[in-house]
């Protein structure tokens, strides 16, 4: 992203924050449609922070600032690789963000660490930011219909000011502020009219989350899909970064940085377990002389580099697989070449546009 792009973005970051305070400040605070993202799970939180600190990464992911220390920490001492690593398997323990009616209860946005937030920047393509601008247009109308009536009480300044749209519910209405209530609650009556009461919009936000998270599968399918037959129209092998997130006995998962990808290498297939492999032919054997000690050799652990090759299949639907390059291709020093600037271009990229969000 550009600085323009990220100036836009911050600006769009504060537009959410900003309506949603506003309408958790309305006299009908309770029909907020607001945007939670919740933190990691006690048992996903203990099992990750297990898993590294096998690997020598000490971790709090205990609140948002604290993980995002803790990435920066990864980077500094174990290096980009490691830091991709582990910015993707957190990303995959978080759970995704949700809308949800206020209420009586806030919610905050861990993955943004913000207390209070919505989506109000894009009606034209989320149904929830409909809600919140219908909901933020009553707040305005009630504010401007209020803004000619005299406060009803002078606030001391060691007290916080007073406003009449909000009256108190602790002390006995006087004669202005029963009128003022009953104003209010016809003005209610009018929002869940046009907005829906707090069921109502229960439902709406359970719907819009069920709606999301199709389109977010969807989408992660059909990027899955293209890239299978983009593959499929090359003459060559896509070579490309990859970062081995896990090592087990018979296959490791990489992640492909550059395409965003996960994908899992076997070493042996389940059809092949079974087999006995078939011995060289004798003649062979006197032609070829392997030599006791290779000069170049590959090293694949946890959190390393992986330089691969990206091959389409001839599965329905589209798919591709991983497979490890040689050290003795040419690609797999070019390949080697990219890895500094493809770990930074992700690292970058989850650092402007979080995932949750």
């Amino acid at each position: 992203h550009s600085r323009s792009h990220t100036l836009i973005e911050e600006l769009m970051l504060l537009a959410n924050c900003l309506v949603a305070e506003r309408l958790i400040a309305s006299p009908f605070s309770d029909l907020a449609v607001l945007r939670l993202h919740p933190p990691l799970l006690d048992k996903q939180r203990k099992s990750l922070t297990a898993f590294l600190s096998k690997l020598g990464i000490s971790t709090d992911f205990s609140s948002s600032r604290e993980t995002q220390r803790t990435l920066e920490s990864v980077r500094t001492t174990k290096g980009d690789c490691a830091a991709v690593a582990v910015e993707v398997l957190l990303r995959k323990a978080l759970k995704l963000a949700l809308y949800y009616v206020h209420g009586d209860v806030l919610q905050p946005h861990f993955a943004l660490h913000f207390d209070e937030y919505t989506h109000f920047t894009s009606p034209i393509r989320r149904y929830a930011d409909v809600l919140v601008h219908r909901l933020l247009a009553c707040s305005l109308e009630w504010e401007w219909q209020n803004e000619s009536q005299p406060p009803m009480s002078v606030s001391s300044p060691s007290s916080p000011p007073s406003s009449p749209s909000f009256p108190s519910r602790s002390s006995p209405l006087r004669q202005g502020e029963r009128q003022e209530s009953a104003e209010l609650l016809a003005f209610r009556r009018r929002v869940e009219a046009i907005c829906g009461d707090k069921d109502q919009l229960d439902v709406l936000c359970g719907q819009c989350n069920a709606k999301k998270m199709n389109a977010k599968q969807a989408q992660t399918d059909c990027d899955r899909f293209f890239l299978a037959i983009h593959l499929k129209q090359r003459r060559t092998p896509e070579a490309t970064v990859g970062v081995v997130l896990m090592l087990q006995d018979r296959s490791l998962v990489v992640f492909l940085p550059l395409l965003d990808k996960e994908q899992r290498i076997t070493f042996q297939t389940e059809e092949a377990r079974g087999q006995a492999l078939r011995s060289v032919d004798p003649a062979i054997q006197k032609c070829v002389d392997l030599p006791v000690l290779f000069r170049k050799t590959s090293t694949t652990e946890t959190f390393s580099a992986a330089p691969v090759y990206v091959l389409p299949t001839d599965t329905v639907p589209a798919d591709f697989l991983l497979t490890l390059i040689s050290p003795f291709s040419p690609d797999y020093a070019s390949v080697k070449a990219q890895e500094k600037q493809a770990f930074a271009f992700f690292l970058n990229q989850a650092e402007a546009t979080p995932d949750a969000a």
